[in-house]
């Protein structure tokens, strides 16, 4: 993700005095907690937070400016000048680089924030911890229709924290015609101007869309057949990119590219010409939720970080700093919610093409799908 104006506009109007603070990105520390910065004052809590994890530490890895951090609240530090607890807080940039980082026995994190596949692949190799949901009465915010999703049928490793859909994001000044179809991305007039996923699941799934595949078939055959099309596509593309998206369409340096709505309405801020569509062979619909991994030192900083994050107005703060859909009853109707309404955000569910979720694939479907990615890469 990647915050712009929208975060200052959006602080403006929820709260009356700016702070000078700056934000926090990437894998670094914060610092002690201070007693007078984060816009703390401005919150109206309804939870009690006591400080008796004062001192100790929360290492948090989550997607790339996925958090309000403007000048007026910067969520993390409010945190910290609430509950006394210092934050460690880094980044990932895909659900398969944050899986290698859980997993290969290097940094321990407390919490962190996959998507709905990779929460399932998480709880399948027993490597998240169950949340303790006393330390969480804010969980009674999220809507009911978000809760026992399938990747977490019955609740017990993830609170949901946002969800959105895929599109297709192209430049109105570029482009021969309006696009429809994810087809544009294999358009050979657009040679050496179309942008793909750097992640692997997500360069599949719109193989797959194009052909008609289930996105979590477990044919072999629909796989070859999805890097096939890939293949025939590699020689066309001219990056395949992750949030570097933002600065090839921001500057008119790309006509057409996949992403998620929420970077797309960031980036269309910058870029006027930029425009979106939900592509008519169907798109990926998508859920990211907060998990306790079991490298965790700090459980009950977590939990209490959870439940903070479901705080009405830290909920309001994110929700106009990072624009994707939140599932808290309290939010999408509320006056102060800059984007309640948008057509992106908010689309006639009549109108969507075909949606589905990656699910999470057998461990021999991963090592075919990593082995022909790898393939395409080099094709």
């Amino acid at each position: 993700m990647k915050k712009i104006i929208t975060i200052l506009l959006a602080a403006a109007m929820l709260f009356t005095r700016a702070l000078s603070l700056t934000g926090c990105n990437g894998e670094s520390e914060n610092g002690p907690p201070s007693r007078n910065d984060g816009g703390l004052s401005r919150l109206n809590l309804v939870s009690e937070y006591g400080r008796h994890l004062e001192g100790t530490t929360l290492n948090i890895i989550n997607w790339g400016e996925f958090i309000a951090e403007g000048p007026d609240l910067h969520v993390v530090r409010a945190f910290q000048e609430l509950t006394g607890i210092r934050v460690n807080y880094a980044t990932f940039s895909t659900n398969e680089e944050l899986h290698l980082r859980l997993t290969s026995g290097g940094a321990a994190f407390d919490l962190t924030f996959p998507s709905d596949y990779m929460i399932q692949r998480l709880i399948a190799e027993d490597e998240l911890y169950p949340i303790n949901f006393e330390n969480i009465p804010n969980f009674q915010f999220v809507e009911e229709a978000f809760r026992n999703l399938f990747f977490d049928p019955e609740g017990i490793y993830s609170v949901p924290y946002v969800y959105g859909m895929v599109g297709l994001i192209y430049n109105s000044e570029l482009v021969y015609e309006s696009p429809t179809s994810w087809g544009a991305l294999w358009d050979e007039r657009y040679d050496g101007q179309i942008l793909q996923f750097q992640s692997s699941r997500d360069a599949f799934a719109l193989a797959q869309f194009m052909l008609g595949i289930d996105l979590n078939t477990t044919d072999p055959d629909d796989w070859y057949a999805a890097a096939e099309k890939l293949m025939a596509q590699a020689p066309l593309v001219q990056a395949y990119v992750a949030d570097e998206i933002y600065a090839i369409m921001e500057g008119s340096n790309a006509f057409v590219g996949p992403y998620y709505m929420g970077d797309f309405l960031l980036m269309q801020e910058i870029n006027p010409a930029l425009r979106f569509v939900y592509p008519e062979e169907g798109t990926n619909r998508f859920y990211d939720s907060m998990v306790i991994p079991r490298s965790a030192q700090n459980r009950e900083g977590a939990e209490m970080f959870i439940n903070f994050m479901l705080e009405p107005d830290v909920v309001l703060a994110n929700a106009n700093a990072v624009p994707y859909r939140f599932p808290h009853t309290e939010i999408n109707d509320h006056p102060d919610y800059i984007w309640r309404g948008n057509e992106i955000l908010f689309p006639d569910e009549d109108s969507l093409p075909p949606l589905q979720s990656f699910e999470h694939l057998p461990a021999e479907i991963i090592a075919l799908k990593n082995r022909l990615w790898n393939e395409v890469w080099l094709s």
